[in-house]
């Protein structure tokens, strides 16, 4: 799915195929988008509902207040941006979400901040790193001097997961594609889940700044989509029955 790569790494983060209860929430909340329930999209299901909670999260005061507390800067000045690239009336007065919407916003590549508003629904926490020169996303990169001490946060942080919490990271390549990371092999080289096909091995000597290392854990139980009632995909009442030529076109 061309611009899916964010939410894929995100999806391989999360699990589905291993955490019953997220599977359950995904499949359950795809059948109540019903206006855009089509057999080429079907492939895409889960991708397709993170996207749409993505979009949700920017009105629904539980999601937009939650991730405030876990980031107000997302609040503040991402979602404002949001809805500016968007530029679509019905969506940034009423928070009404067409099909051609949708499925812009699905096809988008995704940034830091959308995988970070994802984990946050999902029981996460982000954890920035220090950087020689801040550029706000507390993402962590190599320099030439740092290599050796950089590699073993890294490996620290995968090993902390336990029964209840994962520990995880996203690595986004040259600011255009994300992956997920899987493991660590013989301290040397990085093992990645890629969106665009199976599994491909970095070496720690090829990175460079380009190369943007996210991290982050979940923990099922503090999830508040999972563990509360609140949100509807038609909690505004009106998606299911306006049609896009009411809602307008972007």
């Amino acid at each position: 799915m061309s611009g899916g790569c964010g939410l894929s790494t995100f999806l391989m983060l999360i699990n589905p195929e291993k955490n019953l209860q997220v599977r359950k929430f995904l499949n359950d909340f795809y059948q109540n988008i019903k206006f855009l329930k089509k057999k080429q999209i079907d492939e895409f299901k889960w991708a397709v509902v993170v996207d749409y909670l993505i979009l949700k999260s920017v009105f629904n005061p539980d999601l937009k207040n939650f991730i405030y507390s876990k980031d107000p800067d997302i609040v503040e000045y991402y979602f404002p941006i949001k809805l500016y690239e968007l530029k679509n009336y019905w969506f940034a007065n009423y928070g009404l979400i067409s099909k051609t919407l949708f499925n812009y916003h699905l096809h988008k590549w995704k940034t830091n901040n959308d995988l970070k508003m994802l984990l946050y629904l999902f029981g996460g926490t982000y954890y920035p790193q220090p950087q020689q020169f801040p550029d706000g996303t507390g993402s962590l990169y190599f320099d030439k001097d740092d290599t050796e001490l950089k590699k073993n946060r890294l490996i620290e942080h995968l090993k902390k997961s336990n029964r209840n919490e994962t520990f995880c990271i996203a690595l986004n390549i040259r600011s255009f594609h994300w992956v997920a990371v899987n493991s660590v092999i013989d301290n040397n080289t990085l093992l990645i889940n890629n969106p665009s096909g199976g599994q491909n091995t970095l070496r720690f000597d090829q990175l460079d700044s380009q190369y943007r290392f996210y991290l982050f854990s979940y923990d099922l139980r503090d999830s508040i989509i999972l563990n509360s009632n609140v949100i509807d995909p038609f909690d505004y009442g009106l998606e299911e029955y306006i049609s896009d030529s009411r809602l307008g076109h972007l």
